[in-house]
């Protein structure tokens, strides 16, 4: 067995549970119609997204099989140049923290935070989606 097939087999059983399925089709749903979840107020009115809780999920798998999932990553040339984006700009997100700091507007770090968070699930769930559509057009 080469390191695709253990590849393939690997990103099978990460994909193969109900949840998951059920998470990634309710992520692209969530996409298209952008379902509020909750409504909270830390400055104006904000939402909860369906998203935003699915991507709990999301980030969970991933954390689980980090090194499954990054060796997929990093096999896909686009999916490659934006996960070292995502890098790049949880870096800068040090500074946008220290100057939310040094200006005391944490209103401003916590949107941005929020909108790295969102990007980073759009990228999982991706990768999950082409992992799983890889997976469906060997049948």
């Amino acid at each position: 067995m080469d390191k695709q097939e253990l590849l393939n087999k690997r990103l099978n059983l990460i994909i193969g549970p109900l949840y998951v399925k059920v998470t990634m089709y309710l992520m692209v749903v969530s996409f298209f119609y952008n379902l509020p979840v909750t409504n909270y107020s830390l400055k104006g009115s904000n939402e909860i997204r369906l998203y935003d809780v699915l991507g709990i999920i999301i980030c969970y798998l991933y954390i689980k099989n980090f090194g499954v999932l990054n060796y997929y990553i990093k096999q896909k040339l686009n999916f490659k140049f934006l996960n070292h984006f995502l890098i790049w700009s949880a870096i800068t997100l040090i500074f946008t923290g220290l100057f939310s700091i040094f200006f005391k507007s944490s209103y401003v770090a916590v949107t941005v935070y929020t909108v790295l968070l969102s990007l980073f699930c759009f990228f999982l769930i991706r990768s999950f989606s082409f992992s799983f559509c890889d997976e469906i057009q060997k049948f």
